[in-house]
Order: C-alpha cells, then structure tokens, then sequence
C-alpha cells in the first residue's frame, strides 16, 4: 500500500492556563482538536487525530474532506493559522 500525502490548514492556540497541554490545535476540515505540550507535539498530535479520522470517514463510507491551501481567518491575538501534512494511505480499489 502506497503512501501519499495530504494538507489541512489548521489554527493553533496557546492558553498559558492550561498548564499540561497549553497548545490547542484546530483542525476545521474535520471540526477537531488536539492538544500538546508544545507546539509540536499539538501539531503531531493533530496529524495523528486526521489519520483517525481517515479511518472513521472510510469505515462510513464518507468522502474525506479535501486537501487545502487555504488559510483560515485567525481571530485572535494568541492564535495564528498554518498547514500540516498528513501521510496517508492510498487506497486501491480491487478489479472485481
């Protein structure tokens, strides 16, 4: 099974209250968040929230929200917007 790989912008928050995972990561494309200690454990973390999504939206049968450029509109002065790609794999159809 091949790999390919696939971009989701998301929108990253920092709440120093939040003292275990001060980092929230929002994924639109998929109405879902990770947290993390740091910046890059909440956007791993995120990776790996997409891959189960993957999984559930194959499981039932839902198209998988489309890979994008796009940046959201950050509205808030301790967020700010980016991308991360995602590995996943591709799925071939078996020939009947």
């Amino acid at each position: 099974m091949s790999k390919h790989n696939l971009v989701y912008p998301v929108i990253i928050s920092f709440d120093a209250s939040d003292q275990k995972d001060p980092y929230l990561v929002y994924i639109p494309a998929f109405h879902g968040y990770a947290a993390g200690k740091d910046e890059s454990d909440a956007l791993a973390r995120a990776r790996k929230f997409v891959i189960s999504q993957f999984g559930k939206y194959r499981a039932e049968h839902r198209h998988v929200p489309q890979s994008t450029f796009s940046l959201p509109r950050v509205m808030h002065d301790n967020s700010k917007a980016t991308l991360i790609d995602v590995a996943v794999p591709h799925q071939h159809k078996k020939e009947a």
